[in-house]
């Protein structure tokens, strides 16, 4: 039985590297989330952490999957028409999501251990928390969004100095969007990475207009060790 194991393992990697060649790694990333939308807003650093795995085809062609936790976040400015906002100066937020990039790109090869793969695909991604702070506008009243609803006013010190847990509601914690980087090789074992995400979903939903769509566009540059 020892035997046929050993046997079969030994056949799943002879296979895996004959067609191709598996590479491994960790990344850290900062960047600037933003969202594409009409309101006034203020974007925000955004902070990546995670593990890749790809596995590059003998012809060039690379597929490419990530598993990651990204902290990102932006500031809506008030606007006066919506009853929501009404006596705030802005929102600050951030979310914290898992998200599972996948690709394909074609690899460039340079010199030895050096080279240059563009990519494209998709990802998928699940918030798993956040935090929001509203800043009230002359004193007035803090309504709060994402503390689960309207506050009375506690008082200028509680608004401005309290960050209150994010909830949901009807906002969907689920994200998908598409993803497009590239690759720079610079030794067999670091990598440089440009990365640009753009959700379909939005997570403010529950907190605006029905025509108000918040987008999440995320940029990020990180530096991968590679095994």
């Amino acid at each position: 039985m020892r035997q046929i194991i050993m046997t079969v393992v030994l056949v799943a990697m002879a296979c895996g590297t004959a067609f191709g060649q598996w590479r491994k790694g960790v990344h850290l990333g900062v960047g600037h989330s933003d969202t594409s939308t009409e309101i006034k807003h203020k974007g925000a650093v955004s902070l990546t952490a995670g593990v890749l795995v790809e596995y590059q085809f003998h012809t060039g062609i690379v597929l490419h999957g990530e598993l990651n936790y990204v902290n990102k976040g932006l500031s809506i400015q008030n606007r006066r028409e919506n009853t929501v906002y009404r006596g705030l100066e802005s929102y600050d937020f951030r979310l914290y999501y898992l998200e599972l990039p996948l690709s394909v790109g074609y690899a460039f090869e340079m010199t030895d251990g050096v080279r240059v793969t563009p990519r494209i695909g998709m990802y998928v991604g699940y918030a798993l928390g956040g935090a929001g702070q509203a800043i009230p506008q002359n004193l007035l009243p803090d309504y709060a969004p994402g503390s689960g609803g309207n506050r009375p006013n506690f008082g200028l010190q509680d608004a401005l100095l309290q960050r209150h847990p994010y909830v949901f509601g009807s906002s969907p914690r689920q994200d998908i969007g598409g993803v497009a980087g590239i690759d720079g090789d610079i030794s067999k074992r670091l990598r440089l990475s440009f990365d640009v995400g753009h959700s379909l979903f939005y997570p403010l939903s529950s907190y605006f207009e029905k025509n108000d769509k918040f987008y999440f566009r995320n940029i990020t540059f990180s530096l991968a060790y590679l095994f």
